[in-house]
């Protein structure tokens, strides 16, 4: 189990796919799982397609010999779509965040790392859906760290918050940045119809997104075969306008 700062070997591509199949797994183990009166530390999102883990990270990831052969802490997975724990998977393991580690990769390597869990997991999501989820997921981390540092005496974890709202701030001016640049260049609208979607113009970069147990909605259909497709329609509102998340 790598502790921080992270070693080198973490960010081996191995550890992108590694990861990506596990959860995989972990989250078809859990398709019919029953939830009826159920009770969970995190709250749950929507649609439940599967139990999250929650906090499927590099560093709560068991290794040998710089391969990937369990997980731990479960104590705070609950309901939620697939793309939840991908995304986070993503922004911990790719990585996607602000300041990055100086052995990480940065992020123009970025979306080829992301492409590589989506394909391991066998999802059919995009870079752009990965990138807004992951913005949602930190915003949402943020809220539930400043909730728990009240309620538990913990102060330590305000400034865990504050690294999760940076990190949400920085993706949101990078989708943006992204966007500028396909209008300057003449790029055909539609090729970047998620994107716009998901990101109005101008993109209220100094706003927070409102995330709750009901902020994510949206539709899936069960696999048959792989790859599987949940590319789900969601609408998460911020003031003062409204951010539709659709495929």
């Amino acid at each position: 189990m790598p502790l921080y700062p992270l070693p080198d070997w973490v960010w081996h591509e191995s550890v992108l796919i590694d990861g990506a199949r596990s959860l995989r797994q972990l989250h078809d183990a859990s398709v019919g799982f029953g939830m009826d009166g159920a009770m969970w530390q995190s709250p749950a999102k929507i649609p439940a397609e599967v139990i999250c883990h929650n906090d499927f990270a590099p560093h709560n990831l068991v290794f040998h010999g710089g391969r990937m052969t369990g997980a731990i802490d479960f104590d705070m997975c609950s309901p939620g779509p697939r793309l939840w724990d991908l995304a986070y998977f993503a922004t911990r393991a790719v990585p996607l965040t602000r300041d990055t580690p100086s052995n990480a990769p940065g992020m123009d390597q970025a979306r080829a790392r992301v492409q590589l869990i989506l394909d391991a997991y066998g999802s059919e999501a995009s870079w752009e859906d990965v990138l807004r989820v992951a913005i949602i997921r930190l915003w949402d981390l943020a809220d539930f760290s400043r909730k728990k540092a009240a309620e538990l005496g913990k102060p330590a974890l305000n400034d865990d918050a504050e690294m999760y709202e940076r990190d949400a701030h920085y993706l949101s001016q990078n989708a943006e940045e992204k966007i500028l640049c396909a209008i300057a260049a003449g790029t055909d609208s539609t090729q970047h119809v998620n994107t716009r979607k998901a990101f109005p113009t101008p993109w209220p970069v100094t706003s927070r997104v409102e995330t709750s147990s009901t902020a994510l909605a949206g539709k899936w259909t069960p696999p048959s075969s792989r790859p599987f497709t949940h590319r789900w329609a969601g609408a998460v509102t911020h003031s003062p306008r409204k951010c539709w998340l659709l495929p």
